[in-house]
């Protein structure tokens, strides 16, 4: 993990610049691959991260302070194909 913090420093300091990943992407392989990547940053990785604390968040809460009817509710199980 610390590889990768200095690598983002070094990355940092020779392209100041708002965009983080996105420019350091676009500059590397071209704007392709940097829309690519901003594109799967905000419908898939941030979306599925939030929905992940979220999820977590609700189930802590739950704990805390019992919500009841609006609790936490489980979802049926899919049976298996034969």
């Amino acid at each position: 993990m610390l590889v990768g913090a200095l690598c983002y420093a070094e990355l940092g300091s020779a392209y100041p610049g708002a965009g983080g990943e996105y420019l350091y992407l676009t500059r590397a392989w071209g704007p392709r691959v940097g829309l690519m990547f901003a594109w799967a940053r905000c419908t898939v990785i941030q979306t599925g991260a939030l929905a992940v604390v979220a999820e977590f968040y609700g189930d802590y809460a739950q704990r805390l302070m019992p919500l009841g009817t609006y609790g936490r509710r489980r979802m049926p199980r899919s049976r298996s194909p034969p």
